[in-house]
């Protein structure tokens, strides 16, 4: 999801380390975010998401955590791979306890296996009440390690960190939703190397991001560079894919906070440009059937 490149993270068992604060910050509104608000321990919040995704049949490959903001926020990238107790069944006794609807997208043995990703669990929440508990579906492309972000982080419960929800009810939630729009990341894929894009409409969908604050200003040249140099082959097909990977490259140098910030937008340009059809900007549920 984020690249790590010189920003060191923290280990799991460091997170235990990071004291919960005994009083809320001054952040958030007046009218009572701050009031219902319940802080997380970190390293809780991390043991609870590897815990879920073994529940879910679900091996963890690998995971990086980074804080920000004096301790207060953490970001999780959890790398994962479907393992053999991974199936329909399972899938939908998952979303039961979690009191997830099945949905009606197709399932089938590849859905959880797409081609030349590696799934991604994101993670974000913060103890000054900007952020709940938050999950994200994204992927790692294996030929270069870029990200790929296909939800935005979404809460995983309705209420910022009530004091009434239990900490894995927070992350079973988060996991459902990882479960019921998984499936269709080859299907983002696959729509982005489908749409063509000449050199003319690469330079003006690159300016357009600039505007649009997708990337800064001072990215533009970068992100031009990766497109016409591409570092892969993978890449050389003149498409809304290698144009997508053009960005996630240039970003790789920032901290994590930051490429996830641009992840997030990025996907959001992907739809508007229409570079993946509208139909897949939805949390889009597996059928089990």
């Amino acid at each position: 999801m984020f690249t790590m490149t010189k920003h060191k993270g923290v280990a799991r068992h460091a997170l235990h380390t990071i004291a919960v604060p005994d009083r809320l910050p001054h952040w958030g509104d007046e009218q009572g975010s701050r009031r219902f608000w319940k802080p997380v321990q970190h390293g809780a919040l991390a043991d609870t998401v590897i815990a879920a995704c073994d529940e879910a049949g679900l091996k963890v490959t690998s995971e990086t955590w980074h804080v920000q903001r004096k301790g207060l926020a953490l970001l999780g990238a959890v790398e994962v791979e479907p393992t053999d107790k991974l199936n329909a069944s399972r899938v939908r006794a998952y979303l039961d306890k979690a009191g997830e609807e099945h949905g009606t997208t197709h399932y089938h043995g590849n859905a959880f296996r797409p081609k030349g990703l590696s799934l991604v669990i994101g993670v974000r929440h913060s103890n000054d009440a900007r952020w709940a508990v938050q999950f994200s579906t994204g992927a790692r492309v294996q030929v270069c390690s870029n990200g790929l972000v296909i939800t935005k982080f979404m809460d995983a419960v309705r209420r910022k960190h009530s004091e009434h929800e239990k900490l894995e009810d927070y992350v079973r939630a988060g996991m459902a939703g990882f479960l019921r729009t998984v499936p269709t990341l080859g299907s983002w894929v696959d729509a982005m190397r489908e749409h063509a894009l000449d050199e003319g409409e690469a330079s003006a969908a690159i300016l357009d991001m600039a505007e649009q604050e997708v990337i800064p200003w001072r990215e533009v040249e970068a992100v031009t560079q990766a497109w016409r140099k591409p570092e892969h082959h993978d890449f050389a097909p003149r498409n809304a894919w290698s144009l997508y990977n053009a960005v996630t490259h240039a970003i790789k140098v920032r901290p994590p906070f930051g490429q996830v910030t641009t992840l997030e937008a990025l996907r959001a340009f992907a739809v508007e440009k229409s570079w993946v059809p509208a139909s897949l900007d939805i949390a889009t549920p597996v059928s089990l059937s």
